[in-house]
C-alpha cells in the first residue's frame, strides 16, 4: 500500500509542475510580454491634391504612397493587426511644393489603441511632381456598331466637340485623340446612346492619370429594314449573224436593299438595264445600272454591276455565206418560200425561233416551287410553272429540257395577307441567256384559325 501511494503522489506532483510551467509560459508570452513588429506597405492617402494647381504642378503617374510602421505592444494584439487597421494621410496643402521629388510628412489619423507606433514622428512619403499640362482636342467616335439580320445602316451621326485634357505633362503628351468608346451590338432600330469619352494614345490605348473637361457624348444611329434579293442581267436584241453566245457572268448575283416596308414586300428579284446584244462581236464586259423600284435603294449606294458576255464566231465569214445564200435564194425563190413556211410551222410547234444563223430563242415551262411561307399565312392561286425565254446556240437549245432549270419563289419576306406579283428565281448550269422571266400572281391569306380570332 505504501509503495502504491508513493507512486500516486509522484504522478500528481509531476502533473502540477507541468501545469505550472505551461501557465508561466502563457503569462510571460501572451498576457504580459511586450513585443515589437514592423508592419510594411501601409497605404497613405494624399489629401488636398487640388492645391497642386496653385503651383502649376500635378502628380507624376504610376506612384504608390506607403510607409512601414514600427509597432510595439502585447503579442496577442501586435500580431493580429493589418494595414486596414490604420488611417494615414499626407496633406499637400500644408507644404511648399516644387517640380520633382518632395518629402511630405504623414499624419496617423486612426490606429489600434492596444499598440504603439514607435516611429510616428519620423514618417514621410516621397511624392514626385511635374508640370501641369492642358491641351484641347476635337472629339471623334470610336464606337463599334453591328446590326441585326435584315437591318441596315442608314446613317451614324456624331457631333464633334472640344474637350480639354489636363494632368501631368508626361501623360498629357501621350494623348493623340479623345474618342467616344464602346459598342452597340445587334441594333434593330434607330436609337441615341450616350458613351464615355476616353483619352487615347497613338495605339488606341487609354491614357490614365488625366482629367477630361467632359466625361461623355452621344451617338445617333438611324436604321433601315431590308432584305437580300437576286440580281438578273437583262438583255435585248439578237447577236449578229455568225456570233454564238457561250455564257454570261454577272459580278454580283445578289444585293442587300433597304426601303419602305411596303416597297420591299413587292421586290423578289432586281433586273439590270437591258444590254443590247446587236452590236456585240466579241467577248464583252458591260457595266450597267440595277433598276430600282421607287422607295428602294441598295445598301452602300453602289447600284451598278458588271456583266461579262462570252461569245464565239466571226461575222466576216457569215457575211460571205449570207451573200451566197442570197444568190441561191434569187434562183430558188419559190422553193425557198415553201420550205420556209414548212420550217416556220415546225419551229412554232417546238416553241423555237431562229434569230440568226447560230442562235435561237426558245420558250420553256419551268416548274416553280415556293419556300419560306410564314406560319400564319396560307398560299393560294400559286402558278405551278413559269414560261421563260432563253437564247443560245442551236445545238445547245435543242438539248435543253425544263429539268435543266430550277424555279423558286422565296416568300419569307411577305408577312401580310394580300395579292402580290412575284418574280421567281430561275437558275441553270447551262450556258444560255435567260431573256425574260414573267411575274407570277399569288395570293396570301390568313390561316383559318387566325381568321376566327
Amino acid at each position: 500500500m505504501d509503495k502504491g501511494s508513493a507512486k500516486e503522489r509522484l504522478i500528481i506532483k509531476l502533473v502540477c509542475v507541468l501545469l505550472s510551467f505551461c501557465l508561466w509560459i502563457y503569462v510571460n508570452n501572451v498576457e504580459t510580454t511586450v513585443k515589437t513588429y514592423t508592419l510594411k506597405n501601409v497605404p497613405v492617402k494624399l489629401v488636398n491634391v487640388e492645391a497642386l494647381k496653385n503651383y502649376g504642378l500635378a502628380l507624376s503617374p504610376g506612384q504608390k504612397f506607403e510607409v512601414n510602421l514600427n509597432l510595439e505592444g502585447p503579442s496577442k494584439y501586435i500580431y493580429s493587426v493589418n494595414q486596414n487597421d490604420f488611417t494615414i494621410q499626407a496633406d499637400l496643402s500644408e507644404y511648399a511644393l516644387k517640380n520633382g521629388e518632395n518629402n511630405i510628412p504623414v499624419q496617423i489619423i486612426n490606429y489600434p489603441q492596444q499598440v504603439n507606433i514607435k516611429n510616428n514622428g519620423y514618417l514621410i512619403v516621397k511624392v514626385k511632381l511635374e508640370p501641369l499640362e492642358q491641351k484641347t482636342f476635337d472629339t471623334v467616335s470610336d464606337v463599334n456598331v453591328t446590326f441585326a439580320p435584315n437591318v441596315y445602316k442608314d446613317s451614324i451621326n456624331f457631333t464633334s466637340e472640344k474637350v480639354e485634357v489636363s494632368g501631368p505633362q508626361s501623360a498629357v503628351n501621350k494623348v493623340k485623340t479623345v474618342a467616344l468608346v464602346g459598342s452597340l451590338d445587334n441594333v434593330s432600330e434607330s436609337m441615341v446612346r450616350s458613351f464615355k469619352y476616353e483619352a487615347l494614345d497613338a495605339n488606341n490605348n487609354v491614357v490614365k492619370d488625366v482629367t477630361l473637361s467632359k466625361s461623355s457624348g452621344e451617338l445617333s444611329v438611324l436604321t433601315n429594314t431590308g432584305k437580300k434579293v437576286n440580281v438578273v442581267a437583262e438583255f435585248k436584241g439578237q447577236l449578229p449573224n455568225g456570233i454564238t453566245l457561250l455564257s454570261t457572268e454577272i459580278s454580283q448575283n445578289s444585293v442587300n436593299i433597304v426601303g419602305d416596308k411596303s416597297a420591299l414586300e413587292g421586290v423578289s428579284t432586281l433586273k439590270t438595264e437591258p444590254i443590247d446584244l446587236t452590236n456585240i462581236t466579241g467577248n464583252t464586259k458591260k457595266t450597267v445600272q440595277i433598276v430600282l423600284p421607287s422607295g428602294v435603294k441598295v445598301v452602300g449606294g453602289n447600284n451598278t454591276v458588271t456583266v461579262n458576255i462570252n461569245v464565239s464566231g466571226n461575222t466576216t465569214d457569215v457575211d460571205k455565206n449570207t451573200q451566197e445564200n442570197n444568190n441561191n435564194n434569187n434562183n430558188n425563190t419559190t422553193n425557198n418560200n415553201s420550205n420556209n413556211d414548212n420550217n416556220n410551222n415546225s419551229n412554232n410547234n417546238n416553241n423555237t425561233t431562229n434569230n440568226s444563223n447560230n442562235n435561237v430563242v426558245k420558250s420553256l415551262d419551268i416548274p416553280i416551287s415556293y419556300t419560306g411561307l410564314p406560319q400564319n399565312l396560307t398560299l393560294k392561286n400559286n402558278p405551278s410553272t413559269a414560261t421563260i425565254k432563253i437564247t443560245g446556240s442551236q445545238d445547245l437549245i435543242n438539248s435543253i429540257r425544263p429539268s435543266d432549270f430550277k424555279g423558286v419563289v422565296d416568300l419569307s419576306s411577305y408577312t401580310n395577307p394580300g395579292s402580290y406579283k412575284v418574280e421567281p428565281k430561275i437558275t441553270t448550269s447551262k450556258n444560255v441567256v435567260i431573256e425574260s422571266i414573267p411575274d407570277l400572281s399569288i395570293t396570301l391569306d390568313k390561316k383559318d384559325a387566325e381568321k376566327k380570332q
